[in-house]
């Protein structure tokens, strides 16, 4: 069974969760708080950062990008003519380029900051930089 650590509100775990569902696969979900840094999770991720996937007895696999290109290597062959990635090399560059590009602009630009300042902060300890926003 795969593994999923992530943040409910992280932009990037949600594309993950999207990704495993048109994939249609099977995954244990594990709840991730990146700011309180778990060494266990560290161990996983020295970055810190989510989403990480994990097969069992199998490494880490840690962000968006490399995740999708390891769900659709492990499993889009399976699907044929509905996967997430298309056959060709160039076409596959285009959709890699173009991924990158939204999952760091709207997480930089616009909900980012929403989800940082209202719903991080709101779980996070004041210690750790929460509170009211």
């Amino acid at each position: 069974m795969l593994t999923l650590y992530h943040h409910p509100f992280s932009p990037s775990s949600r594309f993950i969760r999207l990704a495993l569902g048109e994939y249609k696969v099977e995954f244990e979900s594990v709840l991730e708080y990146p700011w309180v840094r778990r060494p266990e999770f560290l161990m996983k991720n020295p970055a810190g950062t989510v989403p990480v996937i994990e097969e069992q007895h199998g490494i880490p696999i840690c962000g968006p990008m490399v995740i999708m290109e390891y769900l659709d290597e492990t499993r889009g062959y399976a699907l044929g003519d509905k996967r997430l990635l298309p056959d060709h090399a160039e076409s596959r560059a285009e959709v890699r380029r173009l991924t990158d590009w939204f999952i760091h602009k709207f997480d930089q630009e616009v909900i980012g900051h929403i989800v940082r300042e209202k719903i991080y902060k709101q779980e996070m300890s004041f210690k750790r930089g929460g509170g009211p926003a």
